[in-house]
């Protein structure tokens, strides 16, 4: 509801706006277009989309001067129309690759570069679509974490990967979701994303906990005593497997 006010507040403003050239009108229409049907989308499906106006944090951005941020990658405002400075404003264009030619103060940085969601809870995600500009990632991989630090992968994409994907039948629970982009299309423009769309179900605290739980469990499960304390391997021990006595409680 807020894109979309905020939407035809815009196009609202660019009607009154008797100086408002052709591409500004043009972008004002393909802006609500795209929030009205947004809308309309998550009223049909009443299964929204997750990441929509979510917390971003990204490895950099193209330009500093507040274009193509991370928070454009989850505005749900997918818009494919424009040409020079205002050409799809509503997307996140990282770095550029480092001593690739560019010009208009491209800020340069590492070929990998990443986006980070907070869908701020725990979810099922069950989905989740990439909406690719021109600079897209010919290489990628999706990953998630239940508390931002320890991450699992979800979904991945081959050296082979053309621009749109949507991941279909995802079996994961997280509340972060992280897209890194491995390698560009093309090197001198970096990667640049529309939109990013997560779909699922919130999680149960309990069930969250018990996400988390497992994590854990499953970075321990492995550890044998070697030179531990006898005392502290046996507290260690007796820990572990009261964890996996309540993973397995139903």
């Amino acid at each position: 509801w807020a894109t979309f006010v905020s939407a035809r507040d815009e196009a609202g403003q660019t009607l009154n706006d008797g100086s408002a050239n052709q591409q500004q009108v043009d972008n004002a229409v393909a802006a609500l277009q795209a929030a009205y049907d947004a809308l309309l989308n998550s009223i049909v499906t009443g299964n929204p989309n997750l990441a929509l106006n979510k917390p971003v944090e990204v490895s950099g951005t193209e330009v500093n001067d507040g274009r193509f941020t991370g928070p454009m990658a989850v505005d749900g405002q997918i818009v494919k129309t424009g040409t020079n400075a205002e050409k799809n404003p509503y997307r996140w264009a990282s770095q550029r690759a480092t001593g690739a030619a560019g010009d208009y103060n491209s800020e340069y940085g590492p070929t990998k570069q990443w986006l980070e969601i907070d869908l701020q809870g725990v979810y099922a995600i069950e989905e989740i679509k990439l909406y690719w500009e021109g600079g897209y990632a010919t290489n990628y991989d999706i990953e998630g974490s239940l508390d931002g630090e320890v991450y699992f992968n979800i979904a991945g994409k081959s050296p082979t990967a053309a621009e749109d994907a949507s991941f279909t039948g995802l079996e994961a629970k997280a509340r972060y979701v992280k897209i890194n982009c491995n390698t560009p299309f093309n090197a001198q423009w970096g990667y640049s994303l529309y939109e990013a769309e997560v779909y699922g179900t919130l999680v149960e605290e309990v069930d969250a906990d018990k996400a988390a739980l497992q994590l854990l469990y499953n970075q321990v499960a492995g550890i044998e005593q070697g030179e531990y304390a006898d005392d502290l391997w046996a507290t260690f021990v007796s820990a572990r497997d009261e964890a996996g006595q309540t993973l397995n409680d139903g």
